[in-house]
């Protein structure tokens, strides 16, 4: 009997389901502060930032974000960040910087940040990309310097979505930056005060990676129950080894 229960709990520890902690990310959010941004649309998108920061769990165990302002230049404005209220400071202070249009000096900036102070492991990072414009900077090739610094973060495993908004920019200006599949990492919008639904999008998409390991691992109540099984077995043969 004692055995046939023993080889029962061997099969539950190594078939029941653990508790699968959901995955991390660092985020890296890319704001365009070009001076073709009107006041209103710049606030739009820092409602934008914030709305994605509530959107996602932010802790020193869960998610961190990190913020950079792109124009002509570009400005890290916060490092990766595991502080909700942290980030909102930064993102309130944040000012526009104005001038161009510089994707491939934000993407770079991203990568740095993320490959220096990013969490690595199975934290999957992340870039997000927000602009009213195509890549006018730095001089030269612009565009493919942008697509360059965008297939860098992606070789190096980061996914990389791109929010277009007005008509400065069409969705075929961004599909040269972005993760596959094109539908689900590229949107387009009319104005910066439309893209919640893009920023909904994106949250689903994190979300949707959020599946269980294809091997299984053993279950913490697996766990219990096999220690709880040799227990009770180790004090039976005690009992017959020694009778009272």
């Amino acid at each position: 009997m004692l055995r046939k229960f023993f080889a029962t709990l061997v099969i539950l520890l190594f078939a029941a389901p653990g508790l699968r902690a959901a995955p991390l990310f660092d985020i890296m959010v890319l704001f365009d502060g070009s001076g073709s941004i009107t006041n209103s649309d710049y606030e739009d998108q820092r409602s934008l930032g914030q709305y994605l920061f509530n959107s996602l769990t932010i802790s020193p165990t869960d998610n961190q974000f990190g913020i950079v302002q792109f124009s002509t230049g570009v400005t890290l404005e916060s490092g990766l960040n595991s502080s909700a209220a942290s980030l909102t400071t930064a993102l309130n202070n944040m000012n526009q910087s104005l001038g161009q249009t510089n994707h491939a000096g934000a993407f770079t900036t991203a990568h740095n940040e993320l490959t220096l102070n990013g969490r690595g492991g199975n934290v999957q990072q992340v870039v997000i990309l927000m602009t009213d414009g195509v890549a006018n900077e730095p001089a030269g090739n612009p565009i493919l310097d942008a697509i360059n610094a965008a297939n860098a973060l992606k070789n190096d495993g980061a996914l990389v979505f791109a929010l277009g908004f007005g008509n400065g920019v069409q969705l075929s200006d961004l599909q040269d930056y972005i993760s596959s599949p094109i539908g689900n990492h590229a949107f387009g919008f009319n104005d910066f005060s439309d893209g919640f639904a893009g920023i909904d999008a994106i949250v689903a998409e994190l979300n949707s990676l959020e599946t269980p390991p294809a091997v299984s691992e053993p279950g913490p109540l697996a766990v219990m129950v096999f220690g709880l099984g040799t227990l009770v077995m180790i004090r039976r043969r005690r009992a017959n080894t020694f009778p009272v």
